[in-house]
């Protein structure tokens, strides 16, 4: 199984949607991990269409973005949007400060319900950590940020009701879009060796990474993050291709024309370049001259990404 680790900002919503659509997202091979980090007026209108098309997904409870309170996840999300929706699971990060008593009554909470349990990283306290969920008698996703953990403390979670994810960051982000290289980088090879590894699944950020920021004013150039599978080695590879224009941050859509330009060469002298969905999407904008939104360039490129994923495992 393949989890996409996601943040909820409105053009990932759209990805899944448009994704559950063409049924590249089913809820069995591919399940999508939401931590929510903001919501425009405290309103949580993206997430309306998830249930209402009864997409399936992991919603983190306790998101870590101080601009989501514990108030806020709960009126308009739990007692919100979610309330009475089957289809989603709960999900509750473990880090370094997370409270026992917390976890012992998220676990209380949703007893009756499949839950997520994502290890960011080693809490104090490990030993009580480990025999409650140790303990745990109905089955649920146990998901280990592999940067934070090494195989010592994954080992000590052997529930075997357990469903084991690795979750790895494939994705090195630029301080600007203008610093990208064009070179092509090493992504991922985990779709082929996650089950040797002792896990049922995977996840990644997708296209967007780990880190994610809001604002800082227009970009000075715009780069398109493109993944694809290297056939050879049967690699994950990406490439970023960066608008030629890298200075101001007027003429947008001429900056993306640029980059497009950049991205279809590559499309169309690459033997075994596979045609996505992501890939039609942003081809068709592409070919007509239009000036997207950057937020549609980055659910484009999440779309591609998770296609490709769904079709190498």
């Amino acid at each position: 199984m393949y989890l996409p680790f996601l943040r909820g900002l409105p053009f990932e919503l759209q990805a899944i949607n448009e994704l559950f659509m063409y049924s590249v997202i089913d809820g069995k091979k591919i399940l999508p991990i939401i931590e929510p980090v903001k919501l425009k007026g405290n309103k949580a209108p993206g997430y309306k269409s998830l249930v209402t098309k009864q997409i399936p997904f992991i919603f983190i409870t306790n998101p870590e973005s101080e601009d989501l309170t514990q108030q806020i996840i709960s009126d308009q999300f739990l007692n919100g949007v979610l309330s009475g929706y089957q289809n989603f699971i709960p999900g509750f990060i473990i880090h370094q400060q997370t409270d026992f008593k917390s976890l012992e009554q998220f676990i209380a909470k949703f007893q009756n319900r499949k839950i997520a349990l994502i290890h960011n990283s080693m809490p104090a306290y490990l030993d009580k950590f480990v025999e409650l969920i140790n303990g745990l008698q109905s089955t649920f996703f146990n998901i280990f940020f592999l940067k934070n953990f090494t195989n010592t403390y994954t080992s000590k979670f052997s529930n075997t009701n357990s469903f084991k994810v690795i979750l790895e960051d494939g994705f090195n982000k630029a301080i600007r879009n203008a610093d990208y290289q064009s070179a092509p980088e090493f992504f991922s090879g985990r779709h082929n060796n996650f089950k040797e590894a002792g896990y049922e699944g995977f996840s990644d950020f997708c296209t967007i990474g780990e880190k994610y920021e809001f604002g800082g004013g227009g970009a000075h150039a715009v780069a398109i993050h493109w993944t694809y599978l290297e056939k050879e080695n049967n690699d994950f590879m990406i490439r970023h291709f960066v608008s030629d224009d890298r200075t101001g941050t007027e003429d947008r859509g001429g900056k993306f024309a640029q980059a497009y330009k950049h991205l279809a060469n590559f499309a169309s002298t690459k033997a075994d370049f596979q045609e996505t969905r992501g890939w039609k999407s942003i081809e068709e904008i592409g070919t007509e001259g239009k000036n997207p939104h950057l937020g549609r360039i980055k659910k484009f490129s999440i779309m591609n990404h998770i296609e490709l994923i769904k079709g190498s495992f």
